[in-house]
């Protein structure tokens, strides 16, 4: 799962820097920042995902294995939109879709943080 955090970071910031470049702090305009709408996107999609993975064991019948699988890919997304979306607030651009994209990241990002301190702090007693 930290492999995914740390692909997931990696590709905010591989997204980031390129696009985050063209940002100019100095004379902002009023065209859309790429860098944030790309964040919006990733949120979106990772959003999606992360339903499609929650709700496809109640559409799909048969053996539990049949469905796709697209934690990894949420994870990871969600990762990429939080950074990205940071590096668009960072960078100057203080929009509506930069605070939109980063809102809905963290949907996705809290759940996964949450899932991964539970496994992490196990509770449950050991047997025997």
């Amino acid at each position: 799962m930290i492999v995914f955090v740390v692909l997931g970071v990696a590709l905010g910031f591989a997204i980031g820097i390129p696009l985050g470049r063209r940002i100019d702090r100095a004379h902002p305009t009023q065209r859309p920042s790429a860098l944030a709408w790309t964040a919006l996107a990733l949120s979106v999609v990772a959003v999606g995902l992360l339903a499609g993975a929650l709700l496809s064991p109640l559409a799909l019948s048969g053996p539990a294995g049949s469905a796709i699988n697209a934690t990894p890919l949420s994870i990871a997304l969600s990762m990429a939109g939080v950074t990205a979306a940071a590096w668009a607030i960072a960078r100057g651009y203080r929009r509506w879709v930069s605070w939109t994209a980063g809102g809905i990241a963290a949907l996705p990002t809290v759940f996964w943080i949450v899932f991964a301190l539970g496994y992490l702090i196990d509770l449950s007693p050991a047997p025997g």
